[in-house]
């Protein structure tokens, strides 16, 4: 009985040790993911490049529109490609913007003649040397979708269910 008091006084006298001990500290938060390297990760580019024509007797309209998904820290330089015999009759064929900040649009419009069926072509880019960049290229009118490959029948083949008759030609170093 002695030995069962010497106990239960050992474990009431330690208790009270047990609670004043801090918990130990929580890990810290991860802080949240911002900058080029956390963009690059999602797969998400600095820009999207839409670019849209209206076509009448004398030439096309064109709108270009730019939305900036996140900043870099350089300009963003914009060319216009036009083709023989067109000529930019409104806009600049070059221009160069100082650093767009993310959630912008810009919002440039093109007036050009003469190009026919030609297509015109807009390019932009931003980069930072040795870091990050990005280039998107748009052409009007937008170029038709490739043909789809043709099916062809083959000697048959039969692998477990699985029976072929059919199938796509590819030449050597071709891709679907």
């Amino acid at each position: 009985m002695r030995a069962l008091l010497t106990t239960i006084t050992l474990l009431l006298g330690l208790a009270p040790a047990c609670a004043e001990r801090p918990a130990p500290p929580a890990p810290p938060a991860a802080a949240p993911a911002s900058g080029p390297a956390a963009h690059a990760a999602a797969a998400l580019p600095p820009f999207s490049l839409a670019l849209d024509g209206r076509q009448d007797r004398a030439g096309v309209t064109l709108t270009a529109e730019l939305h900036v998904h996140w900043a870099v820290p350089a300009p963003l330089e914009i060319a216009l490609a036009l083709p023989p015999g067109a000529a930019l009759t409104a806009g600049s064929p070059r221009e160069s913007v100082a650093s767009p900040a993310t959630g912008d649009t810009v919002i440039r419009r093109f007036r050009v003649e003469g190009a026919g069926d030609q297509p015109i072509r807009l390019t932009a880019s931003q980069s930072l040397p040795d870091r990050v960049g990005a280039t998107a290229t748009r052409t009007w009118p937008a170029p038709a979708p490739p043909a789809a490959p043709a099916w062809e029948r083959v000697s048959p083949v039969q692998h477990g269910a699985l029976r072929v008759e059919q199938a796509i030609r590819l030449e050597p170093g071709q891709r679907p």
